[in-house]
């Protein structure tokens, strides 16, 4: 069994937490993973691996993010600016990845077991949530609300989570990246400086032109 040394993103007391490896997850150094952390499922990014855990008890990496590691270099660099300037570990490193990779995972609820709604004494609120999960592997919160409030969907769900009716559970998402456009401006082939005596009644334009005039030269 490998055990893994994770930064996770989330308030936490220590810089790294253990958690063993799969045997069916590629694992290196850098590498960007979901991970267990409470009730919730969090992004981390593994700083060592070794054959003994930190600490006794530890879970195991959910997954790993279809993402390159990031460098030994980067580890280190990461690891200087979180001490020089006291800032979480993950935050530091999570610099060097790619944009839009600090997605919060997909929630989802589902019916434990077989449920009677008529036979549990629901409350309106309690039985609609139910009969939108029931038949269902899992359904998103948004879905499972429908027209409920949401102070009403809250009270409702909480009730059913205590009782043992209705379960989350979380799946990662990817990061999405978009195209990073720029809008560059040039003056017309052609033009002279004489076309800025045409916008004397414009001092800004004039300044404007004169600019990518001389940008041209």
């Amino acid at each position: 069994m490998r055990y893994a040394e994770v930064a996770v993103d989330a308030p936490a007391g220590r810089s790294t937490y253990s958690y063993s490896v799969p045997g069916g997850l590629d694992v290196r150094l850098g590498t960007f993973v979901w991970v267990p952390f409470g009730s919730r499922l969090v992004r981390g990014i593994v700083t060592a691996l070794t054959p003994q855990p930190g600490h006794e008890s530890t879970k195991a990496i959910a997954s790993v993010v279809d993402q390159p590691p990031l460098t030994e270099t980067q580890l280190s660099l990461g690891d200087w600016i979180s001490h020089h300037y006291l800032s979480p570990l993950y935050a530091a490193l999570a610099l060097f990845g790619p944009p839009g990779g600090s997605r919060t995972p997909q929630t989802w609820l589902h019916l434990v077991g077989d449920v009677d709604a008529d036979a549990l004494n629901l409350s309106p609120a309690e039985h609609d949530i139910v009969e939108r999960l029931r038949g269902r592997t899992r359904v998103t919160y948004v879905n499972a609300r429908a027209n409920l409030s949401a102070a009403a969907f809250k009270r409702a769900l909480g009730a059913l989570q205590e009782r043992g009716i209705v379960a989350d559970s979380e799946t990662p998402r990817q990061g999405r990246t978009m195209p990073l456009s720029e809008t560059l401006v040039s003056l017309p082939a052609g033009a002279g400086p004489d076309a800025a005596d045409s916008l004397r009644r414009s001092a800004r334009q004039a300044q404007v032109y004169k600019y990518l005039a001389s940008m041209q030269r």
